[in-house]
């Protein structure tokens, strides 16, 4: 009896291991494979044309890359405290001007207000420096926010030159195409004149019958 309750024992002590041993594995599994996400999704953030910001449920500021620091200036101050919240980046960027002349607590409840709508929203932005933001923000399922901003100054630029070129292509075409038609109008009459003499008819639409003893006239010197 006494043996066999040892081998039970031992048998129990085994399987535990080979448990402990197993969780082991999976956690350490789980582990590298967030690592590695955490490094891909880093790569991407690093990577990114442009600026990225991740709110969580209580919109405070998970994650943002050093292009969005950089284009939106924002500087360290705002960080100083720990991440801040949208309301608080509202507040900031409101005081500045970055949404233009008002009263900087309108303006915050405003821009909060289209958040707790949690609606997909693309717009563009101009910075008081003159800065083109292209600006696409979309809510994500756990109830935070995900926003991208493009630098799109220099494709704006072009555009508004393209499209100055083309109207002003079309303002000179009306003045151009008058003249043109007067120019052939003043061709046609003149065509007109010069057939309504016999005289000078033969001469203009090709060689005319010879009379007795003359060669054949022809219109070419």
């Amino acid at each position: 009896m006494v043996l066999a309750s040892c081998a039970s024992n031992t048998a129990s002590t085994d399987d535990d291991e080979r448990l402990v041993s197993t969780k082991a594995t999976i956690e350490n599994r789980k582990l590298d494979e967030l690592l590695h996400e955490n490094e891909l999704f880093r790569a991407v953030l690093d990577n990114f044309p442009g600026g990225i910001s991740l709110f969580d449920r209580n919109l405070r500021l998970v994650l943002c890359n050093r292009e969005l620091k950089g284009l939106l200036q924002y500087p360290k101050s705002l960080f100083e405290y720990g991440p801040p919240s949208l309301e608080q980046i509202f507040r900031f960027n409101a005081t500045r001007g970055e949404y233009g002349p008002g009263n900087v607590e309108e303006l915050v409840a405003q821009k909060m207000k289209l958040v707790n709508l949690q609606r997909s929203h693309v717009y563009e932005r101009t910075r008081p420096n003159g800065t083109v933001l292209e600006v696409r923000g979309a809510p994500l399922a756990n109830g935070g926010f995900v926003t991208t901003y493009l630098d799109v100054t220099h494709q704006r630029a072009a555009r508004q030159v393209e499209t100055q070129l083309r109207s002003e292509d079309t303002e000179g075409a009306g003045p151009g195409a008058v003249a043109l038609a007067h120019t052939v109008i003043e061709d046609v009459l003149h065509e007109v004149e010069v057939l309504a003499h016999a005289d000078s008819l033969p001469q203009r639409i090709g060689p005319r019958r010879a009379p007795p003893g003359e060669g054949v006239l022809t219109n070419r010197p």
